[in-house]
């Protein structure tokens, strides 16, 4: 596809560069009325690139669940380059 032939579009603002963080995951199961929660890796701009009337967005890469070890150095460097795109929101607190 042309999405794989062009590689990664965010490689120009360096998001494999800053920090990782590791996060929890909420996701609800509307089937099962239930949530779940999971744990990830994600590198996340610190500044907006745009916002709307109620929230603003960042730029994210997110990895799966980390291993146990996720202080592993080798962790934080692998495949943030090729980690998968996408766009946090907050609101704003106006």
């Amino acid at each position: 596809s042309k999405a794989i032939k062009d590689g990664d579009v965010w490689r120009e603002h360096n998001i494999p560069a800053i920090p990782a963080e590791r996060v929890i995951r909420h996701l609800y199961d509307a089937k099962g009325n239930r949530w779940h929660s999971d744990e990830s890796m994600v590198k996340i701009e610190k500044e907006p690139f745009t916002n709307g009337a109620m929230r603003h967005c960042f730029r994210m890469k997110k990895i799966a669940t980390p291993p146990q070890n996720a202080t592993n150095h080798r962790f934080h460097k692998y495949g943030w380059s090729r980690a998968l795109n996408y766009v946090a929101k907050a609101y704003t607190n106006e």
